[in-house]
């Protein structure tokens, strides 16, 4: 059963945790955001160009980039931080922060981190960045809510040039 269960929370090219996982986590992060006065933060992370990496290396070269970002995404991160990959190339941090400010920090090392990742690719992110307070009366909601307002900060990463984060909402 916990093989399986382990199985049902990972995704399987990458071996981050996936959406599943994700809203298992979500009540206890607001939880603790609340218990201790933090915000927390949703980091919605995508690969600038991957359709242009499969269209010119190939799918498995894009196989093997995907599992690199996720490599460097999770040596990254804190390790009571949440990294997932939430579908094609996207991924999401939830992080639990004081301020804005480590958020903005967090989100530059994870930028470096994939532009040194080894590959002919090069590879870019753009990172859309929102933040919240606890408490949440259905935490798992207001997850996906967080992840949608980090979204459209991302979509204006993309807008301004990609490679770059944008926190559209920092209250």
């Amino acid at each position: 059963l916990d093989q399986m269960h382990a199985a049902s929370v990972t995704d399987t090219l990458t071996g981050l945790p996936n959406r599943r996982h994700l809203e298992e986590h979500a009540p206890a992060l607001w939880a603790r955001s609340s218990r201790e006065n933090l915000l927390l933060a949703s980091l919605v992370i995508d690969l600038d160009h991957f359709k242009q990496v499969n269209d010119e290396h190939g799918h498995a070269a894009g196989d093997v980039l995907l599992r690199r970002v996720a490599r460097a995404l999770r040596a990254t991160v804190r390790a009571d931080d949440v990294v997932a990959r939430t579908g094609g190339e996207e991924f999401v941090v939830l992080t639990l922060v004081s301020s804005p400010d480590p958020v903005l920090t967090l989100a530059e090392r994870l930028r470096a981190a994939v532009r040194a990742v080894d590959t002919a690719a090069h590879p870019t992110v753009s990172i859309g960045i929102a933040l919240s307070r606890g408490p949440a009366q259905d935490p798992i909601d207001a997850t996906w809510r967080l992840i949608d307002r980090a979204d459209v900060a991302l979509y204006e990463a993309k807008r301004r040039g990609r490679d770059r984060s944008v926190l559209l909402d920092p209250s």
